[in-house]
């Protein structure tokens, strides 16, 4: 479940 976590807090990253 790691894996999702990093995945969405990139996505947040890039849209700011």
């Amino acid at each position: 479940m790691v894996n999702s976590g990093q995945k969405l807090g990139r996505m947040f990253s890039c849209s700011e």
